[in-house]
């Protein structure tokens, strides 16, 4: 991609480009404004997107449960996985293992 089609801003970037149509159902794509041939007719198209699509949220966790205390230990992975998925908005795939 030329960076010289987009416009980088500090929460979004706007991309230009362009789409380009035949009458035989086909279709291409531009980043520049294109020439079209016969049976052909382009359109410009912009797109912004947040800036924050592109970063993936990393989220590290460490638990340590006392040998002297309880033996039963109960996570809700269901519970746990909806809680994460409200706040962060994605998918959260958690897996409760032991340390053996």
């Amino acid at each position: 991609m030329s960076p010289r089609y987009s416009t980088i801003r500090s929460d979004v970037i706007d991309y230009g480009f362009w789409l380009i149509f035949d009458a035989d159902g086909g279709m291409r794509f531009s980043r520049g404004e294109p020439s079209v041939g016969r049976g052909e007719v382009a359109m410009a198209c912009t797109s912004v997107l947040p800036r924050a699509l592109f970063s993936k949220p990393s989220l590290t966790a460490s638990i340590t449960v006392d040998p002297q205390g309880s033996t039963t230990f109960n996570v809700d992975v269901r519970a746990v996985q909806a809680a994460l998925k409200g706040a962060l908005g994605v998918d959260i795939d958690l897996r409760v293992s032991t340390a053996d």
